[in-house]
């Protein structure tokens, strides 16, 4: 493993294939109004099968 000097991690394990590559960003927005979140939104809270928080649904699109 190593990270390069812009802040990407890249792992390779095993012999290389077969592969998956997750291709996501980790930026986010500011929370805006601090008052509409019902928690602390710098952290995940899982409530049944959802996760809250700042960027929990940054990722699903790449991801789907």
């Amino acid at each position: 493993m190593h990270v390069t000097p812009i802040n990407n991690l890249i792992v390779e394990m095993g012999d290389g294939s077969p592969s998956v590559v997750f291709n996501v960003h980790v930026d986010t927005v500011g929370p805006g109004l601090l008052s509409a979140w019902s928690g602390d939104p710098c952290r995940a809270e899982i409530k049944g099968k959802r996760v809250y928080g700042l960027g929990a649904a940054n990722c699903k699109g790449s991801m789907a």
